[in-house]
Order: structure tokens, then C-alpha cells, then sequence
């Protein structure tokens, strides 16, 4: 399953790049990282290290760029986790239950093409609390975490 955004911020040959990774490594999640994010301006580059770093510093996880929608995942994955966040921490409670169920995580950098068109909300007030929110549940909700057992 390939998550992404409807906008395609990549070129989709890279999808034949995490397969590859995916069977080569056999690993059970391929997590994308952006290469170069200087089209997005100083604000933003900002609140994404300040994002990652929290990230990190509350669920012990190692990916790069966790919000970056380019997340491709073995069926096992999800049917073995279930994601409660209705906004934009799903990005980050899917790896971050995937690594606690004990799945693998690979990550690669892939090319990135700021949007176009539209304008991002990730910096708003309303949807930095609801992200906040999730991130609080989740901590709560990872104490009955179990790995999965491996075959």
C-alpha cells in the first residue's frame, strides 16, 4: 500500500525505487525523506525540525522526515495496526506504531516538488493543537503495544 499526497510532491519512478528497497531489504515500511526542502521557505523548515525533533524526543523514533506522505508499507503492516488520528499526525502514528509492533522501517530520499497550487495548513493554530492532541492519546494508547510476533 502506498500512502502519499494526491499531489504527487515526487516523481512517481521513485515508486519502483521503495518496491526494490522494500523486497532488497525486506523490510516492512519504506519511509521517504525529502532531499532538498529550501522551496518551502525558512518558516516552514522551522516548524519541521521543531515537529521532528518532538517527534523524536516523545516516541524514540528515527525517521527523517515523518510527515513527508511518501509511505509504503507491507499489507501486514495495516493489518496489524489501527490509526485514530483523523488529521495530519496520521503520517507520524503510522511509523510510530509500526516501529512499536516491531515492524522494519527503511527510509530513502527522494527528490521533492513544492506545491504548485494551494496553500498548506500544517502551520495553522487549530491543526498544530489537534496535533498535539494525537500526539498526547497516542503516548497514552502505546502502553498496550505489543510487538507482532514474526514468522
Amino acid at each position: 500500500m502506498l500512502y502519499t499526497d494526491a499531489d504527487l510532491p515526487f516523481e512517481m519512478i521513485e515508486l519502483v525505487r521503495a518496491v526494490r528497497v522494500l523486497r532488497t531489504y525486506e523490510a516492512d515500511v519504506v519511509s521517504a525523506y525529502r532531499l532538498d526542502r529550501t522551496g518551502e521557505g525558512p518558516r516552514r523548515a522551522v516548524y519541521s525540525f521543531g515537529y521532528n525533533w518532538l517527534v523524536r524526543a516523545m516516541f524514540g523514533t528515527r525517521v527523517r522526515d515523518i510527515n513527508f506522505a511518501f509511505k509504503l508499507c507491507r499489507r501486514t503492516v495495516l493489518d496489524h495496526i489501527t490509526l485514530s488520528s483523523e488529521g495530519s499526525f496520521i503520517d507520524a502514528e503510522l511509523i510510530i506504531r509500526a516501529q512499536r509492533s516491531g515492524f522494519e522501517i527503511v527510509q530513502i530520499g527522494v527528490d521533492y516538488f513544492p506545491r504548485t497550487r494551494g496553500v498548506s495548513t500544517l502551520s495553522s493554530f487549530g491543526v498544530i493543537r489537534t496535533m498535539l492532541r494525537e500526539m498526547t492519546t497516542l503516548r497514552r494508547d502505546l502502553r498496550s503495544v505489543v510487538p507482532v510476533e514474526r514468522a
